[in-house]
């Protein structure tokens, strides 16, 4: 009986001491950390085009693995920032456990379009993040680590965001029955918009109506009655034609004529204030994208009262514009409120620029009533 105790004791003993053996915590030295090295981005300076594959593998990226002082399980994760940011929001490419990743035109493609509108030479700078996925022997998490940037140049097709449609309204309630594109922004007025969104199918016109003059209809296309809005009875609207003209109102006047596209409602209700709204002499625009810069306005045609129309205008890309009143600052109306500020939406008085990013024609419209505009290039007229 005492040979089985002392056996117990025994491996009770060896039992303590194994324990103790093993609660003991490897403590690491995380100042010892190893960051990764960004090797190579290949290829620079590659070119995505319209037809370019999004899918299609372009290239690589490869790197140095960090060293950690033991074999820890890393995720390395390739980030970018526009050249000379700070990477307070970078925008993460790939991620990879090995030493290299696959870079497609897509990954480039999406990254650019975070930092330009453009399809011309970008530089992004680069860099890796790298994330031990396990903790360090006493449960701390590792600390995360990151290369040093490497800059990589490409160009990213960005095609054009699309934008909500223009649309017209022609009739003698305004201005004539002209439905042609050289009657763009006189028979054919302009709808206004409170921004350029093509799922808000919201428009509006403020402006002088006059009575018993045969109505209106709403226009899609100029020269095509077949596809314009008709009246179909109070407050509704029939597309494809279907339907009669918009009734003019009872009275002459200032109204506010808006239409949802979406629902097929209309509303129209008189607008008092356009009967003592400030008037102005002239409103132009400029700005070194017009073809006298800063020096001088180029003057618009006031087509109707408060609606002011340049039909035709060169305007350069990568510089801005501004609407002012009789060749002064006292009165200038920029950006709005709006981020989607191009071709609708409503100025501020002082606001900051138009920035225009295609050159070409355009067409140049101001409400001076409600400060709505339309700058929108001749070729997307529909």
């Amino acid at each position: 009986m005492k040979k089985i105790n002392i056996f117990f004791l025994v491996l009770c003993c060896l039992s303590f001491f194994g324990c103790e053996e093993d609660d003991k915590v490897t403590m690491l030295d995380f100042s010892n950390i190893v960051a990764p090295e960004l090797e190579k981005v290949l290829p620079e300076n590659f070119v995505i085009t319209e037809t370019t594959n999004l899918n299609d593998e372009v290239g690589y990226v490869l790197w140095e693995k960090g060293e950690y002082g033991y074999a820890a399980s890393v995720t390395y994760t390739v980030q970018a920032d526009i050249h000379g940011g700070t990477f307070e929001e970078p925008v993460e490419l790939v991620s990879s456990t090995t030493d290299r990743a696959v870079i497609t035109a897509k990954m480039l493609n999406n990254a650019a379009m975070a930092y330009t509108i453009e399809s011309k030479p970008l530089t992004l700078d680069l860099r890796l993040k790298a994330v031990v996925s396990s903790t360090g022997g006493d449960g701390t998490a590792v600390p995360v680590v990151y290369s040093k940037v490497k800059t990589f140049t490409f160009t990213p097709y960005i095609a054009e965001v699309p934008v909500k449609d223009a649309l017209y309204i022609v009739g003698g309630a305004l201005y004539g029955w002209g439905n042609d594109k050289a009657n763009v922004g006189k028979d054919l007025q302009p709808m206004f918009a409170a921004d350029s969104k093509p799922g808000e199918k919201i428009y509006t016109y403020t402006g002088f109506f006059k009575s018993g003059s045969g109505g209106f209809k709403i226009i899609t296309q100029a020269g095509n009655w077949d596809t314009c809005y008709a009246y179909k009875g109070a407050g509704l609207m029939g597309a494809n034609n279907d339907g009669g003209d918009f009734p003019a109102p009872a009275a002459d006047g200032y109204y506010t004529l808006t239409v949802n596209l979406a629902d097929l409602t209309y509303t129209m209700v008189p607008y008092a204030e356009g009967a003592t709204a400030k008037t102005y002499a002239t409103i132009g625009v400029i700005g070194d994208a017009t073809p006298t810069g800063w020096d001088s306005d180029t003057d618009m045609v006031e087509t109707l009262p408060h609606i002011w129309v340049i039909q035709k205008i060169n305007l350069i890309a990568g510089k801005t514009i501004k609407y002012r009143a009789n060749n002064d600052w006292a009165d200038n109306w920029g950006v709005g409120t709006t981020t989607n500020n191009i071709p609708f939406g409503v100025s501020s008085n002082g606001g900051d620029n138009f920035p225009i990013e295609k050159g070409g024609e355009y067409l140049l419209v101001l409400n001076d009533l409600t400060k709505h505009y339309m700058i929108i290039r001749t070729e997307k007229l529909p």
